[in-house]
């Protein structure tokens, strides 16, 4: 295999994922959660297993939140829990059916330290911690 036919295998994979994470995160958008078995046997296919497509969405979505992060980090305003939870929400809502899978796929083992490492990293950056703020419990 040349160097040539080696760039383009990988740049068909690049694509073929794309096309593939954007679909079946239409699907449990339109559908909901079980719209994720009728795609298992394709997520296999590409990513070996589904704890592998679940770490390319939820990188995806981590990326999106990164490059909004810079700006806050650019241009530092007097609130900047205001402007992190500001970020978070716009990257949500840019890529709201990739988070929809996320949510989805909530407490799935393949994900905890890529949670862990987005809520590190951005309370480094900016000492805002990004979990959402809690509510009180009643009594």
């Amino acid at each position: 295999m040349t160097d040539r036919e080696k760039v383009m295998g990988g740049w068909e994979q690049v694509h073929r994922r794309h096309r593939l994470v954007h679909a079946v995160a239409a699907d449990v958008e339109r559908l909901g959660n079980e719209a994720l078995t009728g795609w298992e046997s394709e997520i296999v296919a590409e990513y070996g297993e589904l704890a592998a497509f679940l770490l390319d969405v939820q990188r995806r979505c981590h990326e999106a939140v990164y490059a909004r992060l810079d700006l806050v980090l650019e241009d530092p305003s007097a609130n900047p829990e205001r402007d992190v939870r500001r970020a978070l929400a716009e990257a949500g809502r840019a890529h709201r059916a990739l988070w929809g899978v996320l949510r989805a796929c909530a407490g799935h083992p393949a994900l905890a330290a890529g949670e862990a490492r987005l809520r590190r990293s951005v309370f480094a950056a900016t000492g805002v911690d990004p979990a959402p703020p809690r509510r009180a419990q009643p009594v």
